[in-house]
């Protein structure tokens, strides 16, 4: 062997030498800090208070609702006039799901929502090639509330992870609670230990969760789901029990911008898509095109969900007013739960209590309307 060949092969050894150490290095440095993880919270915690804005001792809006319970009725109603150009432009249907296309299912990451994990990668990776080394990591529990975004350099914005496209930035975020509860701590955990195991696949930079404090943060982001899950009806009946054809309830609402839609429904959605109300069969009935020609029924509720529908004061008088409309067209009577005429001071302190609402939930990052609101107060 000669001078050459021996220095290339020592020059090869130590190469390789080289870059078992420096992943060793790598893998241990995260390994310290996750179990460092365990002694200090490495998250900003909005809903805990850690991002507030508000001075110490200021009332919490999550447990603060400025009288919000007093809404937390089915049918609310009344008489209130609104102005014409006070309602929002309806659209035929919902926007398009920007994440349609995504290589890993993707929303709008919202701290006071999710747990986030972002993912600082010396390198960039292909958004399949991420993909098809995430999804095996995650159990299906934690994966069916795990969202993805990444960093795209030339917009520089944050947008659904796609699969033709390079990122040097990519985060992962776990939504913290639904209508089931909060997030089990197992899953936060198994959603932690998961986080790690990719960024030593990417031999990338990764912040640690603290699992005690992010289910802390979790147990009270489902009490705000709870305070806030209001949702505001109105009832529209006809005089004497009368029938109200289906064909003319049909009528009104198409004319309005509505759509039909498979839940038996109604919706009716602001120019971006959003939905605002719905309008429903008082009766259990739902709404189809191939029985509404032959139903007849005794009245109809027109559903505010307060939560999810646009928090500005334009949709509740848009929704007033329409309820107006509707009774006018189907010769009816807007009524409560207890089938009584409710008139203008009602509508007025229901209002009242909606913008207290509104501000309390844009108080803790979860504007009404938005879409961290929309996913957390989805059915």
């Amino acid at each position: 062997m000669s001078d050459l060949q021996l220095g290339l092969l020592i020059i090869g050894a130590l190469v390789v030498l080289a870059v078992v150490v420096y992943n060793k290095w790598q893998e241990h440095r995260l390994r310290r800090k996750t179990e460092s993880a365990f002694s200090s919270m490495v998250r900003e915690d909005v809903l805990l208070g850690g991002g507030s804005t508000q001075d110490e001792g200021a009332a919490d809006p999550t447990f603060a609702p400025a009288e919000a319970a007093a809404v937390r009725v089915e049918h609310i109603v009344g008489d209130l006039e609104a102005p014409a150009d006070a309602d929002p432009e309806p659209v035929a249907a919902p926007a398009p799901d920007a994440g349609a296309e995504a290589a890993l299912p993707y929303a709008e990451l919202n701290e006071a929502l999710d747990c986030i994990v972002t993912f600082d990668c010396p390198t960039p990776v292909n958004g399949a090639w991420l993909a098809a080394r995430a999804e095996p990591l995650f159990d299906l529990d934690v994966a069916r509330l795990m969202h993805w975004e990444g960093y795209d350099e030339v917009a520089q914005s944050w947008g659904a992870v796609r699969p033709e496209q390079d990122y040097s930035v990519v985060r992962a975020g776990l939504q913290l609670a639904t209508h089931a509860g909060p997030i089990p701590q197992y899953q936060l955990e198994s959603f932690a230990s998961a986080t790690v195991e990719l960024a030593l696949q990417l031999s990338a930079d990764v912040n640690v969760i603290d699992t005690e404090s992010v289910y802390q943060q979790a147990v009270k982001l489902e009490h705000f789901l709870n305070e806030f899950d209001v949702q505001v009806g109105l009832s529209v009946v006809t005089d004497g029990g009368r029938g109200i054809p289906g064909t003319k309830i049909r009528g009104v609402a198409e004319s309005a911008g509505f759509e039909l839609r498979k839940d038996g429904r109604y919706h009716r959605y602001d120019e971006s898509g959003v939905e605002l109300y719905t309008l429903a069969n008082m009766e259990p009935m739902p709404f189809h095109l191939d029985t509404l020609r032959t139903l007849t029924t005794r009245g109809v509720t027109l559903l505010l969900n307060v939560p999810r529908a646009p928090g500005v004061p334009a949709t509740f008088r848009s929704y007033i007013q329409f309820a107006r409309q509707l009774a006018e067209a189907l010769d009816g009577t807007i009524v409560d739960d207890n089938r009584q005429p409710i008139g203008e001071r009602a509508i007025e302190q229901v209002g009242a209590q909606l913008s207290a609402i509104h501000e309390a939930m844009a108080a803790a990052g979860i504007p009404a309307g938005s879409p961290a609101a929309r996913r957390l107060f989805a059915a």
